[in-house]
């Protein structure tokens, strides 16, 4: 697992994140390669906040793309400021190798 800094949503706006894996320096090629990201309240929770595929690239980039839909139904209200909602999860396998990604996952209600 790779801790990563938290990211930071505006509910009801798109929201994009992208990152760059490398070991020793050096991209990591991921064609070919799965991903999936998810962001819970809790690690041990079974109900998602959010879950989408990030795009994965030969230049270890990963992209993670949420449409203005998946960012409404954050649980924010009508708080002012971020809000800390709990953690999110990147996962990427090729089927014999993988890696984990985490972070904090902080949202702030639309303006």
């Amino acid at each position: 697992m790779i801790a990563i800094p938290p990211i930071q949503i505006q509910q009801g706006l798109p929201f994009g994140h992208d990152l760059v894996w490398e070991e020793d320096g050096v991209p990591v090629n991921m064609t070919g390669w799965t991903g999936t990201f998810t962001a819970k309240a809790n690690f041990g929770d079974d109900n998602l906040l959010l879950t989408a595929t990030p795009t994965l690239g030969a230049a270890g980039e990963i992209e993670i793309n949420l449409t203005a839909t998946q960012t409404a139904s954050l649980p924010v209200q009508d708080r002012k400021g971020p809000v800390r909602l709990g953690y999110f999860q990147i996962s990427v396998t090729n089927g014999t190798t993988g890696q984990i990604f985490q972070g904090d996952l902080y949202a702030s209600a639309a303006l």
